[in-house]
């Protein structure tokens, strides 16, 4: 018998969305597949020198490590996204109900048609509001801050600064005036 990996039409997604617009791909493999290929790849050692390993690279290992890291901070993150999400989507809901209640309501046919020509353009209008609240969403998650204990980890670290850029990580130095400035080091190097 023979189960797929990942199967073709899975029954997640909204996961396998989210793994796609964060830049991961999948692809559907049978397991006998991916069984030959770790072994191929734990019991063969012909692998070439040039071979390119996945996170071989300071930067790519530092990149792992910052996500493992922040794992439980960008929860909170998204929990926190989530709830101004959901308040944003309330308040377009309250408007739709509303006029929904006053295009019923409405003694004058006037006000009852305009009501009901809102209540239209509100419900249109229901699909970019999701769009938003998915952007709120995802703007807080990636505009968190780092947390105390991971800059404590980085900073253990000492991780070169051309790391600390790709990453996009600045560490505030507490004795900045005992720090030399870029021209102050240069000048000593020579």
């Amino acid at each position: 018998m023979s189960t797929r990996y990942v199967p073709s039409n899975p029954p997640f997604p909204f996961f396998l969305r989210c793994l796609r617009e964060q830049g991961y791909d999948h692809r559907s493999m049978q397991y006998s597949d991916v069984r030959e290929l770790y072994e191929s790849f734990v019991h063969d050692s012909n692998l070439s020198e040039d071979a390119e390993l996945p996170f071989a690279s300071e930067i790519s290992q530092a990149r792992l490590l910052l996500e493992a890291l922040k794992y439980t901070d960008l929860g909170v993150a998204a929990k926190v996204g989530a709830g101004q999400a959901r308040e944003h989507r309330m308040l377009h809901q309250k408007d739709v109900k509303w006029a929904d209640k006053k295009s019923n309501e409405s003694k004058n046919s006037l006000f009852r048609d305009r009501h009901k020509a809102q209540f239209k353009k509100l419900q249109q209008k229901s699909g970019a509001v999701s769009k938003e609240a998915r952007e709120i969403v995802k703007t807080t998650v990636t505009s968190a801050p780092l947390s105390r204990s991971v800059l404590a980890v980085i900073k253990q670290l000492k991780l070169a600064p051309h790391v600390l850029k790709a990453l996009n990580v600045t560490l505030k130095v507490e004795n900045a005036e005992l720090q030399p400035s870029d021209d102050e080091a240069y000048a000593l190097e020579a």
